[in-house]
């Protein structure tokens, strides 16, 4: 099975505490873990991952969802929770990663979404998933 890289840029994350409680937040898989990602600077969250792809799109332990509507999960729930104890999840759409836009992709390259959380939606920051070179540096921009 082919597989490629997913670059997932979260314009920041939700309060670190709640109720007065210690919170993690991350890309939630499909055993209810979490991949914590890695802030950067600018106060965004970075998470790099890989899935492999099948006739529709990708697939593997952070994709979501039946075929035609598979998704990404980020997750928000207490430290010291059980692990489906959330206090808030947002999914994040992947029709817009198609077969052709994967067809699309050079030796070393993936696809990044910007996303900021708005509410109980996450939105959009950027148009759509972009190209982007593997082993940039984390605050480079998308390969054009």
């Amino acid at each position: 099975m082919t597989s490629i890289r997913l670059r997932l840029i979260c314009a920041g994350g939700p309060a670190e505490l709640w109720n007065g409680k210690p919170t993690t937040f991350g890309l939630q898989d499909k055993k209810l873990g979490l991949l914590t990602g890695t802030a950067r600077a600018d106060g965004s969250i970075r998470f790099d991952f890989d899935a492999g792809v099948d006739d529709l799109g990708p697939v593997g332990p952070y994709v979501h969802g039946k075929p035609g509507e598979r998704f990404l999960y980020l997750g928000w729930r207490p430290a010291d929770g059980a692990a489906n104890d959330w206090i808030r999840r947002w999914k994040i759409r992947l029709d817009g990663i198609t077969p052709d836009l994967i067809a699309q992709l050079n030796a070393g390259e993936g696809l990044e979404l910007r996303v900021a959380e708005a509410g109980k939606t996450v939105w959009f920051a950027g148009d759509e998933w972009t190209r982007f070179a593997i082993d940039r540096d984390e605050n480079d921009s998308a390969v054009a």
